[in-house]
């Protein structure tokens, strides 16, 4: 596995910020001190963001096996979570469909739900 010193342009690393969702992205530049990722530099030796607010400050790390696919699956997971959130599910009238939609969901969540 590389290190940071070892990543070059066009590598992918995993950025990970405050909200916890780790995203990939591919290196733009290296320097001799920094690597620069979307457009932010990122210290060559820690991975942490150069400057910026130290309450929003990510970093950067290399990915493991395997790991770029679970970050994009949990993107897709909480792009459709959040469109579902927003889906006005009180003006659904037809209980057909609403009960094939429950059964495409997982026990564990049809366990929390009274009739």
């Amino acid at each position: 596995m590389k290190t940071l010193l070892e990543l070059k342009s066009g590598d992918t690393v995993i950025i990970h910020n405050r909200d916890y969702l780790d995203r990939p992205k591919e290196i733009e530049r290296i320097t001799k001190t920094q690597i620069v990722v979307a457009g932010v530099k990122y210290r060559r030796n820690s991975g942490q963001q150069v400057s910026g607010n130290s309450y929003y400050l990510a970093s950067i790390r290399v990915p493991k096996e395997g790991e770029i696919e679970e970050c994009f699956a949990t993107i897709r997971l909480h792009k459709a979570k959040a469109y579902l959130s927003q889906y006005p599910w009180n003006k659904m009238n037809n209980i057909e469909l609403l009960e094939k939609i429950k059964a495409l969901l997982p026990a564990s969540a049809q366990a929390d739900s009274k009739p």
